[in-house]
């Protein structure tokens, strides 16, 4: 997967993770179960639930509701720019265009 995709791919990541926090805890509750449901099925998974999923679980429910909605709205602030990323995603796109610009100019 290319530096770009993987920036979009974060990007959406990020706004999947804000919305689902946004739902309140119950909702993160029912996205872990999921998980943990599907990790179940797959032999060394499983494990997963053991080592993480059982004990977000466990610690979700004793978060107090003044402490969880800070982070929801400190979660809400989060903005990452390809700037941010120390990447050089700009430069690496700019570079690409280059390159399919000469690429369709020999076409031409």
């Amino acid at each position: 997967m290319n530096t770009r995709k993987k920036y979009i791919c974060f990007i959406k990541a990020l706004q999947d993770l804000k919305e689902i926090f946004g739902m309140g805890k119950v909702m993160i509750l029912k996205v872990l179960i999921k998980i943990k449901a599907l990790f179940e099925k797959n032999e060394p998974r499983y494990l997963l639930n053991i080592l993480y999923i059982d004990d977000f679980c466990i610690f979700l429910q004793n978060v107090k509701e003044e402490l969880f909605l800070k982070v929801v709205k400190e979660l809400q602030m989060i903005e990452i720019k390809k700037e941010d990323l120390d990447i050089n995603l700009n430069e690496i796109e700019e570079q690409a265009l280059e390159i399919l610009s000469e690429e369709f100019e020999k076409k031409l």
